[in-house]
């Protein structure tokens, strides 16, 4: 693939790499920054690598960020990993690099970069990292498999959705036998919890509304979430347990961060229906059928569902 040379060109030619993915981050983009942060390490050892953007304490397990300064950026190549639009790539100073890669499975409506790598076939971006890794016989060890096969499970929602083909299988397979741990180790690290996340499981599912449209939707307020001692970035982790309920399609999960921003969850499980779509009209994005935005009130948020309700 032409655009594969112009991805191993580029860092050949560049001493310094920094890897951004957008904000709110899920395990496909943490997953792909960290993994792509350890195959250049690992098979182009003199280069100067850092990751950076905010983490979330339930993937930490997978690696740390970096803090770097601004100088830093002048003579850097930036590698931007399952991010579609600008607004929402995690840290801004990605644009003061000399070169920019986009590497992103979601639909390319926001053609930034001087390389592209746009693909929405593939139903990860760990995955679009890991046929790159194996197709170019790129070297790898269990720490880029951990990164990688976390993205893939995460962002198939356990090979249940998306672009799943055999491709998928495939890779995850070639990925296991560098993954020297059985791979129930990266679902006990995605799907512990606690008694207080029992709790707030057991409030979605008392507390949760239905439009007239039948859209199923629910905000959880910050004040409730300090009350389980439970961050926002965990409880949106848990988007998908209204997923598959009969005759109602669409749902939307608000979480209130603690300056007062409500993270909104879009998701269906219908194929002919494009959530990222009503994402869009309210600065966000994402696939067709899972999708992201954020708000600033429940009058907001009662917006985004009316939309969705159009959109039904």
């Amino acid at each position: 693939m032409e655009v594969w040379k112009s991805i191993i060109a580029a860092i050949k030619a560049n001493d310094i790499i920094i890897l951004h993915r957008h904000i709110l981050p899920d395990g496909d983009a943490i997953g792909s920054q960290l993994a792509l942060k350890q195959l250049i390490n690992l098979n182009f050892p003199k280069k100067n690598v850092y990751a950076v953007g905010t983490m979330v304490e339930y993937l930490t397990f997978l690696g740390t960020m970096d803090v770097i300064n601004d100088d830093l950026y002048k003579d850097a190549l930036v590698i931007v990993t399952d991010t579609a639009n600008t607004e929402r790539i995690d840290d801004q100073r990605y644009n003061l690099a000399k070169t920019i890669i986009k590497i992103d499975h979601h639909p390319n409506n926001d053609e930034y970069g001087d390389y592209q790598w746009v693909d929405t076939t593939y139903p990860a971006a760990c995955e679009m990292i890991a046929d790159f890794m194996f197709a170019n016989n790129l070297i790898c060890n269990e720490l880029i498999a951990k990164c990688l096969l976390t993205g893939i499970i995460t962002d198939t929602t356990r090979f249940m959705l998306r672009q799943i083909s055999s491709r998928t299988f495939l890779i995850t397979s070639k990925l296991l036998e560098s993954y020297k741990q059985n791979i129930t180790t990266i679902y006990e690290k995605l799907d512990y919890k606690n008694s207080n996340e029992v709790e707030l499981l057991k409030y979605c599912y008392s507390n949760y509304q239905i439009s007239p449209q039948g859209i199923i939707n629910l905000v959880i307020s910050n004040k409730y979430l300090n009350k389980l001692n439970i961050s926002a970035d965990k409880a949106a982790f848990h988007v998908n347990i209204f997923n598959n309920v009969i005759n109602h399609p669409i749902w939307v999960v608000g979480i209130e961060y603690p300056d007062q921003h409500i993270r909104c969850e879009l998701r269906t499980s219908d194929n002919m229906i494009k959530v990222n779509t009503v994402a869009q009209q309210f600065g966000g994005g994402g696939h067709n059928s899972a999708a992201g935005c954020k708000v600033w009130s429940q009058n907001d948020f009662n917006k985004l569902v009316k939309a969705l309700e159009n959109l039904l």
